[in-house]
């Protein structure tokens, strides 16, 4: 795919959407720190409608109904947007989609057990995602892991496609 057109407009418009996120450090019981799990707080009241769509789709259940805004998915959009940005834009249209976004899961996974069990805590649906994993991994944190990786992934794939489809590069 010929991306020469929109190459320049690729590290501004990355940039522009990966400002549209304020973060706030919040401290957490149990021995994790702020440094491990910084909170959405707001989103710009002026954020980009393209952006705005992404994080949405990414608050959906597989059904189609959508789940209340929550701090994960806004900090696995977040953390999207700044992988996107470092990314050269012919690898990002050339690359398979779903493995950048396993690759974009990974740097964003927290290594505390204790954070990972308070993703899961904050929706029922996690609980049965991570349940469903305990079944054929009986390692608790494998499971965890697992499961947030699966939902950062998809996280990942929703602004992904959004942002190639704000530039024009649909794939």
């Amino acid at each position: 795919m010929d991306t020469n057109t929109t190459t320049t407009n690729h590290p501004a418009a990355a940039k522009a959407a990966a400002q549209q996120f304020q973060f706030v450090d919040r401290a957490f019981e149990g021995g994790c720190t702020p440094e491990e799990h910084p909170v959405w707080l707001r989103n710009d009241d002026g954020q980009l409608d393209w952006l705005h769509d992404a994080i949405r789709e990414a608050h959906a259940y597989p059904g189609g109904d959508y789940h209340l805004p929550n701090d994960w998915t806004y900090y696995q959009a977040e953390r999207a947007m700044d992988y996107i940005l470092e990314l050269n834009l012919d690898y990002l249209v050339d690359s398979d989609a779903q493995e950048l976004a396993y690759t974009c899961a990974e740097r964003t996974m927290p290594l505390a057990t204790c954070v990972l069990a308070t993703w899961m805590a904050s929706r029922a649906d996690r609980v049965e995602a991570v349940a469903e994993i305990v079944e054929q991994d009986t390692c608790l944190h494998h499971a965890l892991a697992a499961a947030y990786a699966d939902e950062a992934a998809a996280t990942f794939q929703a602004v992904h496609q959004a942002y190639l489809a704000h530039l024009g590069l649909e794939q």
